[in-house]
């Protein structure tokens, strides 16, 4: 029987360290400790569409009364296919109702294909994996996009690919986010 309660507790204990809070809290502000970790000024470098990129910034920060973390991400160089700088709005809420992230991505393509740019997302362990909500009209693949925490080096893991008829293609985006030195 002890080892039934230590279990018991144990297990209750333990689950909210994995998890978002699903539930809504007393102030109905959005808390999250994973997205905590993004909070700050970030570098990240790595691959896109096979090009190698460096000092692209990332800052996190809570928004709107704590219900959404925005992370603003900005190119220091430029895009060879876009002829600019990128740089893109990311807005991560959590949906209380259906017990999943909702993300709502802005980017310097502009309002043409926002279809693809509303995202949902379900954690696990350390990891936020959102697919968007709707297929882009011109490929008809889904975009995936997964940020991984790894505690041991305090930095994030950004990869991105394209789903098509259910099956996830190799990334398109490979990028290291590590915290800006100061």
């Amino acid at each position: 029987m002890k080892q039934f309660c230590f279990l018991f507790f144990a297990g209750i204990i333990s689950v909210p360290s994995f998890s978002q809070i699903t539930d809504d809290t007393t102030d109905h502000r959005f808390y999250d400790d994973l997205l905590d970790h993004f909070a700050g000024m970030w570098t990240a470098s790595g691959t896109v569409h096979e090009q190698k990129f460096k000092n692209i910034h990332f800052e996190g920060k809570w928004i709107l009364n704590h219900q959404f973390f925005q992370v603003h991400e900005t190119g220091n160089d430029t895009v060879p296919w876009l002829h600019m700088k990128y740089e893109s709005l990311l807005f991560i809420g959590y949906d209380h109702g259906n017990k999943r992230y909702a993300a709502h991505l802005l980017n310097v393509f502009g309002a043409g294909n926002q279809l693809g740019y509303l995202l949902f997302g379900t954690r696990n362990g350390n990891e936020i994996k959102f697919v968007s909500r709707f297929a882009d009209p011109s490929t008809g693949s889904f975009d995936v996009e997964s940020f991984t925490w790894q505690p041991q080096t305090k930095s994030w893991h950004f990869v991105a690919k394209n789903m098509n008829n259910g099956k996830e293609e190799a990334p398109y985006l490979d990028l290291k986010i590590e915290r800006q030195k100061e």
